[in-house]
This record gives C-alpha cells, structure tokens and sequence, in this order.
C-alpha cells in the first residue's frame, strides 16, 4: 500500500505541473479546457491505469474521472486530497485491492 501511495503522489504531481502548463497559454475558455481535459486524460490512461488497459482499451476508459480531478486540482490543489480521491476510486468504485 504504501509503495501505491508513493506512486498516486508523483500521478498527483504530474497532473498538477499539466494543469498549471496549460493556464498561460490557452487562447480561449474552450481550448483551455480541452487542452488540460486531454492532459487528464493522457495521464490517468497512460500513468494511473490501476487496471492496466494502456494500449487495450479506448483512451477514453477513465474519462468519468477527469471532472473530479480537474475540480480538486482548480480548487484546493490539495495533493492530499487528489491522492485519495485516486486512492478511493481505485479501492471503492474500480475494485483493485
């Protein structure tokens, strides 16, 4: 568990350095949330994958967990808070043990 843990905290500051790339650059509303939608995205699919489908399955297989993480990661920016949600998902609504 704890190794999993260590791993959820560097996905959590991958998606943090994403969500701050993308702010400065963004010429409109909607192309900034696309661009940071997709970084999510790349990330929890090639990165987070807790049921190893990388290259499988259609990259948008964990695309119902992007709004929770884009609001935790534009609201609190809490670290903490973004591992345990992973953690949760993984744990109570994925099954991985």
């Amino acid at each position: 568990m704890t190794r999993r843990c260590s791993e959820l905290r560097k996905l959590s500051e991958s998606l943090s350095l994403n969500a701050r790339h993308f702010a400065p650059i963004a010429n409109s509303k909607e192309k900034r949330v696309a661009e940071i939608q997709d970084s999510i995205r790349q990330i929890l699919y090639r990165e987070w994958d807790p049921i190893g489908v990388s290259g499988s399955a259609p990259e948008d297989e964990y695309d119902s967990y992007i709004g929770p993480v884009y609001r935790i990661l534009s609201g609190s920016r809490s670290e903490q808070e973004l591992i345990d949600f992973l953690f949760r998902t993984e744990r109570d609504t994925i099954g991985v043990s």
